[in-house]
């Protein structure tokens, strides 16, 4: 139990609070290495509840064009495979990650780009849905790469993003901000949501949720 909790401790150093975006992502570079293993001992389920949510609403089109956001190593396409979905690419700001999972055979393309507000090099309309597990926490994606992540996925796509459910309530980024930007793009037409359900043991013994968006415009 000890160990776990080292180890829990270790991975909660990338969520410290008043780090920088590089700061965070060269953590993630160090830690590429040994990052499957440290979450398997965690217990982290978080990737087979996104690809399983995702392929929930995907009505088995096994061919759809998908791009797994702040993909990492690939746990959540490694998920997605299972399931007989193939066609994916992947977008991280950790090269270090990328190196992994391109290793892996996973993906088609690997783009290393920070994800926000600015434009990304990715074709509007490109995305038939978007997986984005676990990359909404201390220091990470922000409210505002919503609308980019809209930009990309075709009218009628999916967009299924999974996270703690506690976050919502106890990182200051996401407290009366997040779930508040994601009804905003709803009133404005941007997408509609299909799904908010609470998952538990997504992290250990801590709940998860998981919203699913169909986008509209």
């Amino acid at each position: 139990m000890a160990d776990i909790e080292t180890t829990d401790a270790f991975c909660h150093r990338s969520q410290k609070p008043g780090m920088s975006s590089d700061e965070v992502l060269r953590f993630y570079d160090n830690w590429a290495e040994k990052y499957d293993k440290d979450l398997l001992d965690l217990n982290y389920n978080g990737p087979r509840q996104c690809a399983e949510a995702l392929a929930g609403v995907l009505s088995g089109n096994k061919t759809a064009r998908i791009l797994d956001v702040a993909a990492g190593t690939g746990l959540c396409a490694m998920e997605l495979i299972k399931l007989g979905y193939t066609n994916l690419d992947a977008i991280d700001g950790s090269q270090g990650m990328l190196d992994i999972a391109k290793s892996r055979n996973l993906y088609h393309r690997y783009i290393c780009d920070f994800l926000g507000p600015r434009r990304l090099d990715i074709e509007d309309d490109h995305y038939d849905a978007i997986a984005c597990c676990g990359s909404f926490s201390q220091g990470h994606l922000k409210d505002d790469c919503l609308p980019e992540l809209i930009r990309i996925v075709k009218p009628g796509g999916l967009i299924c993003i999974t996270m703690r459910e506690e976050f919502l309530y106890t990182v200051e980024a996401y407290k009366d901000k997040l779930e508040p930007a994601m009804m905003a793009l709803e009133e404005k037409g941007s997408w509609e949501q299909v799904a908010r359900d609470i998952i538990p043991k997504y992290y250990r013994q801590l709940d998860g949720i998981t919203f699913i968006y169909r986008v509209l415009a």
